[in-house]
């Protein structure tokens, strides 16, 4: 009985990873069809909530951890499209 409670652990932060990701990439997607400027707290920190979560599903022993890796490489876009995005923003027009 222990066992399977520990196996739905798991999938709860599988889950939570996946969920992170996919609300973050809605936003993105909401953010630059409406040309809006909003950046928010949440934006930012929340791929890296996702990829705790994912790195927490995956320590457990199972073998059906397929949303804990998709939550986690899609955190991992999130996180490194974001840091492109600024990166190639700020060559636009460098202050000097």
């Amino acid at each position: 009985m222990a066992i399977s409670k520990r196996y739905r652990v798991a999938d709860f932060f599988g889950f939570g990873a996946f969920l992170v990701a996919i609300v973050n990439l809605i936003l993105i997607n909401f953010i630059i069809l409406t040309n809006t400027s909003g950046s928010s707290a949440f934006m930012f920190y929340s791929p890296a909530y996702g990829v705790v979560l994912g790195m927490i599903s995956l320590l457990f022993k199972r073998r059906r951890n397929v949303l804990a890796m998709w939550g986690l490489f899609l955190c991992l876009f999130l996180i490194v499209f974001q840091f492109l995005m600024f990166g190639l923003s700020w060559t636009i027009n460098p202050r000097v």
